[in-house]
């Protein structure tokens, strides 16, 4: 992956623990490769003194400087990344972290059980009085009502009808209907669902800000 800008993060992490954990998720994800001295841990805790020397990490073809901050001053962790423009890399820089904190759902067909990387989902749907999450090329049964999902999904994942949910990073295109439902493509696949009036605005929006 070629990362156009420098990009430099701050994780502050309050327990030094998570820090070996998300680091070595970052090196996996392909996003960012150890090379060379240049990546840094800035230990701003007091009862902490022997912290590593910095280290470098490059993604792609132009450096990506990764800087974790401990302090006691935080209420929960958070992740700020800083970079000139949001291009290809930086989204997906930015669907890995959330990637983190998605749920690790189930998903069922028949006696099988299936583990599936969230981002698989094209969509969920209801059938009946089952929820289904669809792939490109199947369909899993799992056991929480839409409502439920909508409170666990990462943030591009968003309504498009009563029953469905879509994944807003897999949608190829929309059929724009100014009387009805508007139908909704996914990239690489055959499948298709229909949007509404009443959360097509709410649709783009979110397309709108994901994809800048």
């Amino acid at each position: 992956m070629s990362v156009k800008v420098p990009i430099i993060c701050f994780l502050h992490l309050s327990p030094l623990v998570f820090i070996p954990l998300t680091v070595n998720k970052l090196l996996k994800s392909g996003l960012l490769l150890q090379e060379q001295p240049l990546f840094g841990i800035v230990n701003t805790n007091k009862a902490h003194d022997k912290t590593p020397l910095p280290k470098t990490w490059y993604g792609g073809r132009k450096p990506v400087k990764l800087r974790i901050e401990i302090t006691d001053e935080l209420t929960e962790d958070e992740i700020i990344v800083r970079c000139s423009r949001v291009d290809e890399s930086v989204q997906k820089l930015q669907a890995f972290i959330q990637s983190l904190n998605a749920p690790k759902l189930t998903f069922f067909k028949g006696a099988q059980e299936f583990y599936l990387p969230i981002e698989q989902i094209l969509f969920f749907e209801t059938d009946g009085e089952q929820i289904y999450a669809h792939t490109k090329n199947d369909a899993l049964r799992v056991k929480f009502r839409l409502y439920e999902l909508e409170e666990m999904l990462p943030h591009y994942f968003v309504r498009a009808a009563k029953g469905t949910i879509v994944n807003t990073t897999q949608i190829y295109a929309i059929d724009r209907n100014l009387t009805a439902s508007s139908q909704i493509k996914f990239a690489g696949s055959h499948k298709q669902v229909y949007v509404s009036r009443h959360y097509y605005s709410a649709l783009k929006e979110k397309m709108k800000k994901w994809r800048k």
